[in-house]
């Protein structure tokens, strides 16, 4: 399910409506990398102090496709490859008789998927994306059980160090229960380092207060796919935070698309209804980072990629 939110930044953050919230559990690892992402630096008199860490503001250009272009290029001595009538900027490529190692699928995924991305994405390219999620596909008949049909490994971008959160930076691939290489869909835009920074330099109980503000706007339900397809809205009853990751997240600004600064938190969340559902939170570093950078500025609308 894709479920994109957009708000004024200011709005996202400052302001209350009234929900109930549900609880929010922080887990180990994420504690841990919220801690340990704040580093000292030495003055010249010996003394420590905090590093004013910041991060450098990224530009989409949406007018050129020269990235894109060099992936394909890379692709077409391996594999067929071709573009999409219906999503312009996804292009698909297959070689059914590649095969790969995914014994270890169930027990090391991480491992498993890196195997996966060194033997079918080009080199230049395999670091440059980083496991998400993997959505399993399964079959059944009369006289069989069900079991897992194809496995599909979901990336994302990474561009200067973080995450790219937004639909257009993505590898997606299909794995057969044999092994069996089904085919892949990438998407990558034109990405540029501007010459804008953003101050990253919250410290934990800051990020983990800027998480709260945020989950304290929103509705305490969920729109969750039903059988038929449909939607039902289920309340939350927690929230608990597994991992946090380094991230960019899209932003208007004015009439550019721009990348800027944030955390992206994985979780999972429990329902009502005994159910629990994974989600990707993603939050400024601080309530207080990107509404100081905009100072004198219009407010930016940002865009939450829940997927």
């Amino acid at each position: 399910m894709k479920k994109v939110f957009v708000a004024i930044l200011t709005v996202a953050l400052m302001s209350s409506f009234g929900f109930a919230k549900p609880n929010v559990v922080m887990g180990g690892n994420a504690k841990k990398f919220l801690k340990n992402r704040h580093h000292l630096v030495h003055k010249q008199q010996g003394a420590e102090a905090t590093q004013e860490a910041s991060s450098y503001v990224v530009k989409v250009d949406e007018g050129s496709k020269k990235t894109m272009s060099d992936f394909k290029d890379y692709l077409k001595g391996w594999y067929k490859v071709g573009m999409y009538k219906t999503e312009k900027n996804v292009a698909y490529f297959k070689n059914e008789g590649l095969r790969v190692d995914i014994s270890d699928v169930k027990t090391n995924r991480e491992k498993c998927a890196q195997r996966i991305l060194n033997k079918i994405v080009p080199v230049k390219y395999a670091n440059q994306f980083k496991l998400v999620s993997i959505d399993e596909e399964w079959g059944f008949s009369e006289t069989e059980s069900a079991e897992v049909t194809t496995y599909t490994f979901n990336f994302k971008r990474v561009f200067n160090g973080r995450v790219v959160r937004n639909g257009d930076n993505f590898l997606s691939i299909d794995i057969g229960k044999d092994g069996q290489f089904k085919g892949a869909d990438v998407a990558l835009q034109d990405l540029a380092l501007t010459t804008e920074t953003v101050v990253t330099d919250g410290d934990a109980e800051e990020n983990e207060a800027t998480l709260d503000s945020l989950i304290n706007t929103e509705s305490e339900e969920l729109d969750i796919v039903i059988d038929n397809g449909g939607f039902k809205k289920t309340k939350m009853k927690s929230i608990n935070v597994g991992s946090v990751a380094e991230a960019y997240c899209e932003v208007e600004d004015g009439s550019d698309k721009k990348l800027f600064p944030c955390l992206s938190y994985a979780t999972r969340v429990s329902l009502e209804d005994g159910n629990a559902v994974s989600r990707i939170i993603d939050v400024p570093h601080s309530r207080g980072s990107w509404r100081h950078n905009r100072q004198g500025k219009k407010p930016l609308k940002f865009h939450r990629f829940n997927r």
